[in-house]
């Protein structure tokens, strides 16, 4: 179970983003602040960067940097390790809006388009091109698990990619009122909205990647919809847990086994959490962060 250990507070804005960067957590705001934490005692702050002339829209890392992608269109990647900016590349979409990193690319998404960037050149190697007849919608965060990647594309569908050619491969649509996607290992994962016309509850359902078989619907929520869906390792056990978020409940199962570890409720405005080893952070759109601390699974 987690029992509440403590809290920080912010700008009093939005919790937007909650990463991990060892030994590092950022904390994105809507109001533009990006702070750097210590991971391993949260409440302890370390530095704040902020360009109140060009704030930033998104925030993304890898296992070595942080990358901001800014009002006027460009991406700084930073090594919090020196708190300095490494470089800062242009990138060709207005008013980017998510960022995702992998090994090999930097996926960065727009109000009508994504690019894709060659990470180690910083090359652009194009835009994800629609070969469906269905609607274009503005796009989703995006997810790789080798070389296909997937996004949200309207509530009922989700679109996937080859990388190698930036070609849609197909479109996924057998979910209806979809809110968030996470793909991961073999399997996509699929959070959902609570449809009030017809009474049904949210949830979150698993689908097998290799032949989009169902595979398990992991809990029920009424009046809500999943909003935050993280994998997250712990180092002293090295198991992996998923991590979801309602605006009134954070859960948690042991991956692949979807076993039900924990569940924390009665939350109120819940934006984004994270699963730091023994401590479950929980932001809010009010600018703070409840940090809750592991006793035991079970």
């Amino acid at each position: 179970m987690f029992v509440y250990d403590d809290c920080f507070y912010t700008d009093g804005e939005s919790i937007e983003y909650l990463l991990e960067l060892e030994p590092y957590l950022i904390v994105g705001t809507s109001g533009g602040t990006t702070e750097i934490r210590e991971l391993e005692v949260p409440t302890k702050f370390i530095t704040t960067i902020t360009d109140n002339q060009n704030p930033f829209l998104c925030l993304a890392c890898d296992t070595k940097h942080l990358f901001i992608g800014r009002k006027d269109y460009s991406v700084e990647m930073w090594d919090l390790d020196r708190l300095e900016r490494e470089t800062t590349f242009q990138t060709k979409i207005d008013s980017p809006y998510t960022i995702t990193v992998s090994s090999n690319h930097i996926i960065i998404v727009g109000r009508d388009k994504t690019e894709v960037l060659e990470k180690k050149s910083l090359e652009s190697l194009g835009f994800l091109e629609d070969s469906s007849q269905y609607p274009r919608h503005p796009r989703g965060k995006v997810f790789i698990y080798g070389n296909k990647l997937a996004t949200k594309i309207s509530h009922e569908m989700i679109g996937f990619w080859d990388l190698s050619s930036l070609q849609e491969i197909f479109v996924f649509t057998a979910e209806d009122y979809i809110s968030t996607v996470l793909l991961a290992e073999d399997f996509l994962l699929v959070g959902t909205e609570t449809c009030m016309e017809i009474g049904e509850p949210c949830s979150v359902n698993v689908w097998n990647l290799a032949n989009m078989e169902y595979v398990a619907g992991l809990g029920e929520f009424q009046d809500t919809f999943v909003f935050d869906m993280k994998i997250s390792r712990d180092s002293n056990t090295n198991k992996l847990y998923l991590v979801t978020a309602t605006i009134n409940t954070v859960d948690i199962w042991e991956w692949k086994t979807w076993k039900h570890i924990a569940r924390i409720k009665d939350l109120a405005d819940v934006n984004h959490c994270q699963l730091v080893n023994d401590k479950l952070l929980v932001g809010n759109i009010h600018g703070r962060v409840d940090i809750w601390k592991k006793t035991n699974y079970e």
